[in-house]
C-alpha cells in the first residue's frame, strides 16, 4: 500500500490524465444510456398508441352496413379513402355514396358519411361509411337493398391513414364481393333495426 502511494505520488500527472480519460469514458457511456434510453421510450410511445384500420361489412335481411373500424389502441387520423372498381382498379370516388344508386323519395339513406379525409377516429371506435335499414318484408324495400348489395359488390374500399405522429400505417383494404354471397334466410339474418341518424 506505501509503495502504491509513493507511486501515484511520484506519477500525478499520469494520474490526473487517466482520471480524465476514466471520466470522459464515464461520461460517453451515460450519454449512450441515455439516447438508448430515449430511442427505446420513443419506439414504446409510438406502439402504445397504434391504430389498427379494418373495413367491416354487414349483410343482413333488413340491414345493410360498411364501416371503418380503428381496432389499434390510439387514434386513428384518415389521410384518403378511395373507392375503385375493383377488376378493372378505376377509382371512383372518396365515399361509397357516390357510387350507390339513387333512392326512390319514399326511402332515405338510415347513414352515410361522404369524403372523411382528416377525420380522426379514437381507439375502439368507427364511422359508418354506409348504412340502409328497412321492412324486408316490404317489396319496395327489398327491391332496393338488392340493387343496392348489386352497387356495393364490384367496389373495393382502401383507407389511408397514419397515427398521431404523422407516421403512415399500411392501408385498410376491403373487397366488398361479400355482398354478391347468395342470401340466406330472412328468420335467420333479420336483426333489430336501430334508430335513424346522421353520420
Amino acid at each position: 500500500m506505501h509503495d502504491l502511494f509513493e507511486f501515484l505520488s511520484a506519477h500525478d500527472k499520469l494520474v490526473t490524465a487517466f482520471t480524465a480519460i476514466a471520466a470522459l469514458i464515464v461520461s460517453f457511456l451515460s450519454i449512450l444510456l441515455t439516447v438508448l434510453n430515449t430511442v427505446m421510450q420513443l419506439r414504446h410511445n409510438h406502439k402504445s398508441v397504434l391504430p389498427i384500420g379494418h373495413i367491416g361489412v354487414e349483410d343482413y335481411e333488413n340491414k345493410l352496413l360498411v364501416r371503418l373500424w380503428n381496432h389499434g389502441v390510439g387514434p386513428m387520423i384518415i389521410e384518403r379513402l378511395q373507392i375503385t372498381e375493383t377488376k378493372t382498379e378505376q377509382q371512383i370516388s372518396n365515399a361509397i355514396i357516390d357510387a350507390m344508386p339513387k333512392l326512390p323519395n319514399d326511402y332515405a339513406w338510415t347513414i352515410f358519411a361522404g369524403d372523411i379525409s382528416g377525420r380522426a377516429i379514437t381507439a375502439r371506435d368507427s364511422i359508418i361509411l354506409i348504412q340502409l335499414d328497412g321492412d324486408p318484408s316490404n317489396d319496395g324495400f327489398k327491391e332496393i337493398r338488392n340493387q343496392v348489395r348489386k352497387a356495393l359488390a364490384p367496389l373495393s374500399v382502401k383507407v389511408e391513414y397514419k397515427n398521431i405522429y404523422n407516421k403512415k400505417m399500411p392501408p385498410a383494404r376491403r373487397v366488398l364481393d361479400w355482398f354478391a354471397r347468395p342470401t340466406w334466410s330472412t328468420a335467420i339474418t333479420t336483426i333489430p333495426m336501430p334508430r335513424s341518424r346522421a353520420q
